[in-house]
């Protein structure tokens, strides 16, 4: 989720077939199951592939298609996503750790990086420019904290 931006819905709603690892991308049913292209990271192609060809049971069913399965080879639930994401963050002392986190940390972080307002409306799934919005507003706050520690002048100034 925290690679592509993915709703918790979304996340455990794909099925195998809409994984494109050699492509480097998913094809996500979004909100009103319109579907949309998400671009994955090599470590998220890397991680899938993993777990295809080593960790993921055999579907309860034939009929099971879902890409994350339970141990019991029936599809994963948001529950049970929920109660995974608590027990990391008790493991890594993030108390305010929670699936939706991962979309908004996910899109800042592609703000932050360089990516563009119009892309990530796309990866996201957003019908509109005003809710990507709100994630530049972080990514500039994190530039001018970035831009006082990095100041070519001010460190030239200051010797640095």
């Amino acid at each position: 989720m925290i690679d592509s931006g993915l709703r918790l819905s979304e996340l455990i709603r794909l099925e195998v077939s809409d994984c494109y690892i050699e492509q480097s991308y998913i094809k996500v049913k979004g909100k009103g199951d319109k579907e949309r292209i998400v671009p994955i990271g090599t470590f998220s192609q890397k991680a899938i592939l993993k777990y295809l060809n080593f960790l993921r049971p055999q579907p309860a069913l034939d009929s099971i298609k879902n890409l994350l399965l339970c141990s019991d080879g029936k599809p994963i639930t948001k529950e049970t996503i929920k109660s995974m994401v608590v027990r990391l963050s008790k493991m890594v002392d993030i108390h305010r750790l929670h699936p939706h986190l991962c979309r908004h940390t996910f899109s800042t972080r592609y703000l932050m990086v360089g990516g563009n307002l119009f892309t990530l409306q796309s990866i996201l799934g957003h019908t509109s420019l005003e809710m990507v919005r709100n994630y530049s507003h972080l990514a500039a706050s994190h530039a001018t904290l970035k831009h006082k520690q990095l100041s070519p002048i001010d460190n030239l100034m200051l010797g640095k």
